[in-house]
């Protein structure tokens, strides 16, 4: 099937999915076809699917690759685009320059004007943060909690709380328990709940206990406990 693929794509007519196409087989890819699907890159013309096809290719290409990727990111006119493609690379970036390439990531984060889409991006960025940046969450907390009920907001509520976890005070980490009991779908609950364990006095922990023992689907309880 991989054979027939790459037979495949000369035929296909549009550069955008060829270059997507190439990118899906990065595994089976050699390390000259790789370096030619990588600086094909920025001739994908619509961003998203040329985000996603770097995404494909960054498990597959070597060290050297890397930096040409890199350089790929600045043909992105779209800011979420690139931004969604940079946090994909933070892992591949050479530890020496990964610092850096973080602190840019989260000042394009920063610029976001669609203030849930500016929370939705940082909460991505945490794990990659500074303990110093993460004390300062440039974000308003009270667009989330206005979101109509639903999934999208739970989700990213919980996304919300693995961010700010390390941040809280005991008094705030109590609020944030009453509040994460009002989180409708039993997932994200759970998600955002164990997101403040490592900060939880052995009170506040009993505390949660309690909200996940009165859980009704069994796999997000045992996922909690």
């Amino acid at each position: 099937a991989v054979a027939t693929a790459r037979a495949a794509l000369p035929q296909i007519k549009s550069e955008d999915d060829r270059a997507y196409v190439r990118a899906l087989l990065a595994p089976f890819l050699t390390k000259s076809e790789l370096r030619k699907a990588v600086i094909k890159l920025e001739t994908i013309k619509d961003e998203a699917l040329r985000a996603q096809s770097l995404k494909n290719l960054l498990p597959a290409i070597t060290a050297d690759l890397v930096p040409i990727a890199t350089t790929k990111l600045h043909a992105f006119r779209d800011q979420n685009h690139r931004i969604e493609a940079s946090i994909a690379m933070i892992p591949y970036v050479q530890p020496v320059e990964r610092q850096d390439f973080i602190q840019s990531a989260f000042r394009d984060a920063q610029q976001i004007s669609d203030n849930i889409s500016r929370i939705s991006t940082l909460c991505r960025l945490a794990k990659y943060l500074p303990k110093e940046l993460l004390q300062k969450p440039d974000f308003d907390l009270s667009a989330v909690q206005t979101l109509p009920f639903g999934q999208r907001r739970d989700w990213l509520l919980a996304s919300v709380y693995e961010y700010l976890a390390p941040t809280l005070t005991d008094k705030q980490l109590r609020g944030a328990i009453s509040f994460a009991n009002e989180i409708t779908f039993e997932d994200p609950k759970v998600r955002a709940l164990c997101a403040l364990f490592p900060y939880l006095s052995e009170s506040l922990l009993e505390l949660t206990f309690d909200i996940l023992r009165h859980l009704r689907d069994g796999w997000a309880l045992a996922d909690g406990l």
